[in-house]
């Protein structure tokens, strides 16, 4: 745990010192998350729009306690129950409001986060959030399992077009 949040914290002075080096061009830093866990079939609404069980939200703890001493321009999240309430405490404690994106959209929310430099947070779907590592120019690595990938959060840092992109890991460990 200290190690990982030690490894957060050095890629944040990483950022600021590219910053120093070049202060013309703006950095971002974008946090990528999946939802953490829902509460699972049988759902009672169609399309099901699952609120998140209690492991997910000791997770969303977990997401809140990681970045809780980082510095936050903007949260977004889709429009269902599971990644509002991931990202619910992190916004609470900044006290944030939540920006929603619709999930057909992500070249828009692509757009909208590089047209706006800051550090920001998204919270999306299992398919949606590699999309976006993509469309921001980041490598989203191997897919996310569907069934159990929980953990999986992804750190961009972009400035003067490049993009580096790290995966961490946050919560109970995925398997």
């Amino acid at each position: 745990m200290k190690i990982k949040k030690a490894l957060i914290i050095g890629l944040v002075i990483l950022e600021y010192s590219l910053y120093a080096q070049d202060n013309s061009q703006k950095i971002s830093t974008i946090f990528l998350v999946r939802h953490a866990e829902p509460y699972f079939p049988p759902y009672e609404e169609e399309p099901p729009n699952p609120h998140l069980n209690y492991a997910g939200q000791e997770r969303a703890k977990k997401l809140m306690l990681k970045l809780r001493d980082i510095s936050i321009d903007r949260i977004y999240s889709t429009e269902r129950f599971r990644t509002i309430e991931t990202v619910r405490p992190l916004a609470d404690l900044k006290k944030l409001s939540i920006i929603p994106y619709h999930y057909k959209n992500l070249e828009g929310l692509a757009g909208e986060i590089l047209a706006n430099p800051g550090t920001h947070v998204i919270s999306g779907h299992s398919n949606t959030t590699t999309e976006v590592v993509e469309l921001l120019g980041g490598d989203p690595g191997e897919p996310i399992n569907n069934m159990s990938e929980f953990d999986r959060l992804y750190m961009l840092v972009i400035s003067n077009r490049r993009v580096l992109t790290y995966q961490l890991r946050y919560g109970r460990r995925y398997e």
